[in-house]
Order: C-alpha cells, then structure tokens, then sequence
C-alpha cells in the first residue's frame, strides 16, 4: 500500500487563517481547513499540513507520530518524513542483538521493519528479524528476515538473498555459507569481505554440503558434498579435490601417510577401494583397489585397480600422469633398485621405470627368472 502525502506551505497571504489548537513539545499545533500540522515559534512549517487526527511526540524516539486513523507517519525533530511505502502501529527500540547505529524497530499492519538514521532500511512487511553480528560476509553484519516460513538475506541495508530460502548456514572459519531452498544446498563466498557482494560457489542442487572445518589443510576449508547418492569433496577455492563419483568416503576413518598424503577408504559403484588424496595442494587423487608401499619411505607403491591388474604409481606426482607402470600386470615384485619383475599373461619378464622390457614374458615361474 503506497500512500502519497501533499505538502502545504502556508504563505503569509493566509498565514493568519489558521488557528494554534495546541501544543507538542516545542511546536505549535496548527489547523487549517480541518487539516492540522506543526509550526514552530518562527512561524515556520515543520510538519506539513495533512489530514491527520492527531500528533504525537515520543520522546524515546525522539520522533513525531503522525496519525491517519490508527496508523501514523514519523517525522523527525526537524521535520523530515521518514519515507515508507507502509503506515506504522508501533514504534520501538531495536533488540539488543542489532548492531546498527539509531536503530528502532517499527510495525505495521504487514508486520515488522527497522529504521536507522532517519530512513527505513528493512520494510516493516516481516515476521521476524535475526541480526548476525558475527557475519555470513567480514565486512559487516547481516539481518535474517522470515515471513511465511521462508528466509531472506540482508547485507548494508539491501536485500540480496529474496525471502524464498529455507535456511542459511554460517560458520567461523571461512566466509562461505550454505543456502538451503527447496531440501536443495548450495554453497555462497563473500567477495572481497562482502564489499563487493557474493559469488556462487555451488549451485543450490546438492542434497547436502557439510563443512570439514575443524581441520587444517593450508588455507583451505573442504566441504563433503553429497548429490543423487555420490559424495565428492570440494573447497572454498571452487575445486573439486574428491571428484563426485564416490558412493562412500569415509572421512572419520582417514589415515595420514606421507608427504602429507592421505587415504580414505571409499566405495566407487559396487567396488571398495582406497583413494590417496593430497589435502594440501591441487593433487589429482588416485583410486586404488589395493595397494603395498615399496621400501620404507618410498612414494613407489604397487597398486590394483578395478579389473584386479596390478600397476605402479609414483604418488609425489601432482598431475593425473602418476602412473610408472600401467595396470595390466598380474603380479609385479621388485627385481632391483631400478627394474621390477612382472607377470603378463601368465609369463613372468623384468621392465624398467619407463615400461621399457629388460627380459622378455617366457618364464613360467618367478624363480627360473634370469637377467640374460
């Protein structure tokens, strides 16, 4: 409801027409046609002659209530209207959580609003108000706003998330914070602190998001991602370090290994197996069906993969080329320091690191191997 009041200066051709039916405070209460307003004792206009029933002066406030029926306008001391598409019914101090400064919680017939430093910033039209001191962005503090059971977002006195969401998630360690609408998640970052408003991290299309923030991993907070039934592991940075292809990973039961390594145990389809993942650095994990450390503190390990063929993977490299040996060996077994014993097709041979073959696949055991 918009309601559009005229302003009426009273020149001095009529100034002697009206009549001073009272006072408010320190200002003469004025009428004129059956219209009524405020003068000070200057004979100036402070408050426009209007079709109120009545003016008020609340002195908590410090502002004038200005009533049509039982809804009014407010006016500040010096005569400024504060500007609102909605009639007031009440008028009071701001729940100690806000964090504004000349902060007043109003009312209306569409339910609650506040108003700061002379303007409404938030439209009385909800059912509930929750400031966030400590906020979804660094910058500064967020209002909550609830109407209908669905939630809306307020960042420098601005709507930026419409009242259509179920829920917002905040935490401690990081500015990212989870969106809820429709049962779906997605996940929001402040840009630049907030300064600059927010970008989309995630899309609201995930069935859960679950920040792992209790953990430090460098700079980066990691959040399990759940989706049709496949979880993956994503950070803040807006990488998937977990690709979303996993039924399971069991994040509560890691085990560190070396050169910050870590292996989780997981289920990819109907197959368990291992995944070694580095949470440090922009490392392309590795699905394992089993694996065996070759020496003590080598990245070298023999692994399995789905087919239960048997390979060679160097885990100190970054890039997806981990592999040494590619996975078509039945069995490998260290020969030397440079050269491993593998059986292909039921013949036992000797390759190199490059996959280059030192004795060819002819020996029906690993014991009549020979180096010719």
């Amino acid at each position: 409801m918009i309601i559009i009041f005229y302003s009426l200066t009273i020149c001095s051709s009529y100034s002697q027409d009206y009549k001073v039916i009272g006072h408010v405070e320190d200002l003469k209460l004025i009428q004129l046609d059956n219209k009524i307003g405020l003068m000070n004792y200057h004979d100036k206009i402070v408050i426009p002659l209007s079709n109120f029933n009545k003016i008020e002066y609340d002195k908590t406030t410090e502002y004038y209530k200005c009533f049509i029926n039982n809804e009014f306008q407010l006016y500040t001391r010096n005569g400024i209207l504060i500007e609102s598409d909605y009639l007031f019914t009440d008028i009071s101090n701001a729940p100690s959580s806000s964090f504004r400064e000349e902060e007043w919680q109003v009312t209306s017939t569409q339910g609650i609003g506040r108003i700061s430093k002379n303007k409404v910033i938030i439209p009385p039209i909800y059912d509930k108000i929750i400031d966030e001191m400590e906020s979804y962005f660094q910058c500064c503090g967020t209002s909550i706003v609830v109407k209908k059971g669905k939630k809306g977002m307020y960042l420098n006195n601005a709507l930026i998330f419409p009242v259509t969401f179920d829920n917002f998630y905040k935490f401690k360690k990081t500015n990212a914070f989870i969106v809820e609408k429709n049962g779906k998640k997605g996940l929001y970052r402040g840009v630049n602190y907030g300064y600059d408003g927010y970008k989309e991290l995630l899309p609201i299309e995930y069935d859960e998001v679950i920040i792992k923030g209790k953990e430090s991993f460098g700079e980066r907070t990691l959040f399990i991602v759940k989706k049709e039934k496949l979880v993956g592991v994503f950070d803040e940075k807006n990488k998937f370090i977990i690709p979303l292809e996993y039924k399971k990973i069991d994040w509560d039961n890691k085990e560190d290994l070396d050169n910050n390594l870590t292996k989780f145990n997981v289920q990819k389809n109907k197959i368990k197996g291992i995944l070694i993942v580095d949470l440090w650095t922009e490392y392309t994990p590795i699905f394992l069906l089993s694996f065996k450390p070759i020496g003590e503190y080598s990245n070298i390990l023999i692994y399995e993969n789905e087919m239960g063929m048997f390979g060679l993977v160097d885990l100190s490299i970054l890039g997806k080329d981990k592999l040494i040996l590619p996975t078509e060996y039945e069995e490998i077994r260290i020969h030397n320091d440079s050269s491993y014993a593998v059986n292909k097709n039921g013949k036992w041979g000797v390759v190199n690191l490059r996959n280059e073959i030192i004795v060819e696949f002819k020996f029906q055991n690993i014991q009549d191997l020979e180096i010719e």
